[in-house]
């Protein structure tokens, strides 16, 4: 962070990187979970960010405080805290916008959360799924060609 290099947290990677910067990071109290595609919808301050409420693909049961000076991105409606921005190149994202077709078909056939508070039935996750990976997979590649394209000085 230090040299402004950018840097970008995925799931664990952007609870890594909260904890790192002094938040708390943890599963919620009621151990809720997401797993399937869930609407992520931008904060006032994100909508650069994320112009318009958008599904990702989730698997997660921890989530993570927003840390102090970072910007608050994003949201959805059992997670709180979907996104944040700290300085100009640090980026920390709760969901998975690189997960592919095939890649969360695997996470399906090896989930151990199909019973959980908030985790989608796997006919919901695969029309989701269906629906919802190109528009997935045009902001993932929108957002990491500026993010390491053009880095912030």
């Amino acid at each position: 962070m230090e040299a402004n290099l950018p840097i970008l947290g995925l799931c664990q990677g952007a609870q890594q990187i909260a904890q790192l910067l002094g938040a708390k990071v943890g599963p919620t109290e009621d151990n809720r979970h997401e797993f399937g595609y869930y609407e992520v919808t931008p904060t006032s301050e994100g909508l650069e960010f994320l112009s318009e409420p958008k599904f990702f693909t989730q698997a997660h049961f921890h989530t993570f405080e927003i840390p102090k000076g970072a910007v608050h991105l994003a949201r959805s409606k059992g997670f709180e805290n979907q996104a944040f921005q700290y300085g100009k190149n640090v980026f920390g994202l709760q969901y998975h916008p690189e997960c592919t077709i095939e890649g969360f078909r695997r996470w399906q056939s090896n989930s151990p959360s199909a019973s959980c508070l908030g985790v989608q039935s796997v006919q919901k996750q695969t029309s989701l799924m269906m629906k919802h990976d190109a528009s997935q997979a045009a902001w993932f590649y929108n957002f990491m060609s500026k993010l390491f394209t053009n880095p912030a000085k």
